[in-house]
């Protein structure tokens, strides 16, 4: 039997995930509710618009939200499954339980966000078990729960491939490379960094007004840097990367991989203290800063983590890659 992923929008790291299971020969489909698509596999979909009573309510504004429940019941009365696995937890779901619970054998919830935890317990209770991207959302959980759920909730990262990773030339190093996308003051962070250096703005998932900012900024700071004024396919941020002297990521790495790629490129990284918490399950070495205005003098800083990198190659793959993830994911699917 089938495994159903059921998500808003089918993220990268979804896609993975089901790609990664078929090659363990694991069957698994995604429906996307953004649209009503079907993935088969990675590649091929089919769309299911509404339709009857479902495509009735959806032509009134104030009904589609009870469309868009109808039509999933809809779906789901059609097949069966082993497993169905929510990535999206929101208050629909509650009138979507009996179906869910007809239409599987087993329930699961993924979970990565703390927005996600209200108004589904009764949902939480019926799930086999609780699948949370990383620790600290676990732990977020288990303050609001206590130990009520303790005993089904299991972690399961979000895969990062790192096969494109490995095919990416180590040329020569073009400056220091900025993904500053948890920086709330661009102008503290622009000021804080040494003049003598070459720096390079990627700008990846910075808002149109963010990009204008620091365009503005860097303008008259007197540094000397690169800023992308296009969008970077995944290959040449990762030249970037691999070209850099060190890597300054002070960006969140539950919703970005720049430190996570670095890592297995053996660049030494400088993150916010409070961001190493995420890497907690195995030994990792990093610059840390609670303050933009430590970046000043962080190049005294570096020199002796450079006997770290092979260590946190080897471990950012042993947590975050898909042969592993892949793994995790089965046994908890297993769960009864």
């Amino acid at each position: 039997m089938e495994t159903l992923f059921v998500c808003n929008k089918r993220e990268k790291y979804i896609a993975n995930l089901q790609k990664h299971l078929s090659k363990e020969n694991k069957k698994v489909k995604i429906l996307q509710i953004n649209g009503f698509k079907l993935y088969e596999n990675e590649k091929d979909y089919k769309e299911i618009p509404p339709r009857g009573f479902s495509a009735l309510l959806n032509k009134i504004p104030k009904l589609k939200v009870l469309s868009k429940i109808a039509h999933i019941k809809n779906i789901l009365s059609k097949n069966e499954y082993e497993n169905i696995v929510f990535f999206y937890n929101d208050w629909t779901i509650k009138y979507l339980l009996p179906s869910l619970l007809k239409s599987s054998k087993k329930l699961f919830f993924h979970i990565d966000s703390p927005s996600q935890f209200k108004g589904l317990k009764e949902a939480f209770k019926k799930a086999n078990a609780l699948i949370f991207s990383d620790p600290q959302t676990k732990e977020e959980f288990e303050k609001i729960y206590k130990r009520e759920f303790l005993e089904k909730s299991f972690i399961c990262r979000k895969g990062v491939e790192f096969k494109p990773v490995k095919t990416v030339k180590n040329e020569e190093k073009k400056g220091i490379y900025c993904d500053i996308l948890a920086v709330k003051n661009i102008k503290e962070f622009v000021n804080s960094l040494d003049k003598n250096s070459f720096y390079i703005f990627p700008m990846l998932k910075e808002s149109f007004e963010r990009r204008k900012e620091l365009k503005e900024i860097l303008k008259e700071s007197g540094l000397n840097y690169k800023i992308s004024n296009s969008f970077l396919t995944e290959e040449e941020n990762l030249s970037l990367i691999a070209n850099s002297e060190f890597i300054i990521a002070l960006t969140d790495p539950k919703y970005s991989q720049t430190i996570q790629h670095a890592l297995y490129l053996k660049k030494i990284c400088i993150i916010y203290e409070n961001f190493t918490k995420f890497f907690d399950e195995k030994e990792f070495h990093f610059v840390t800063i609670k303050k933009l205005k430590e970046l000043g003098k962080i190049r005294e800083r570096i020199g002796e983590y450079e006997k770290y990198k092979n260590e946190n190659a080897k471990n950012v793959y042993a947590l975050f890659s898909f042969e592993n993830i892949v793994k995790t994911c089965e046994k908890i699917l297993e769960k009864r």
